[in-house]
């Protein structure tokens, strides 16, 4: 009995103190890849921060591409802004939207659908209804206007006349 305590104590000792010895010796060898010991000596201070330049002056345009560009995009964000109102009035969007809710209201039905579903079925339906118009104007005035056969003022009565027509309807 005596022996085999014997036995485990140096075996314990053995698997205790053999890491630690050999981790003495071989230190290189349990650094990670591409690691190296540590050095006592400093990295170079950073250069100075590099800071954007952003220009926000104003000046006369260069030529006629930058105003023409400033044009395009005071015109672009005026349409933005007043599409809701261009889908409202000169569409079908608000009779679709009226007789969608007619329809809920003779149903009886207070919350189902929500009034954000019907009003993207009364967009669709705007969508499906207008298409042939939609497809006039862009075949009769924009197309021509994009090639440059067409001048501005040619391409706005061509597109009026489509759109005239059906808000006669």
């Amino acid at each position: 009995m005596r022996q085999r305590l014997f036995f485990y104590m140096i075996f314990i000792l053995l698997f205790i103190f053999v890491p630690f010895i050999t981790s003495a010796q071989d230190m290189d060898l349990l650094f990670p890849d591409m690691a190296v010991q540590g050095t006592m000596e400093m990295m170079a201070a950073p250069g100075p921060p590099v800071i954007p330049f952003i220009d926000l002056t104003v000046r006369n345009p260069t030529g006629g591409q930058e105003v023409a560009f400033s044009l395009q995009l005071l015109l672009l964000l005026t349409v933005l802004s007043l599409a809701p109102s261009i889908i409202i009035l000169m569409t079908s969007f608000l009779r679709v939207s009226i007789v969608l809710d007619f329809i809920k209201r003779a149903l009886s039905l207070q919350q189902v659908p929500p009034n954000q579903v019907l009003m993207g079925i009364a967009l669709f339906l705007t969508i499906f209804i207008m298409w042939p118009t939609f497809s006039a104007i862009y075949t009769n005035s924009v197309q021509p206007l994009a090639a440059g056969t067409m001048s501005i003022e040619n391409a706005y009565r061509e597109a009026e006349a489509p759109l005239r027509l059906f808000m006669y309807r």
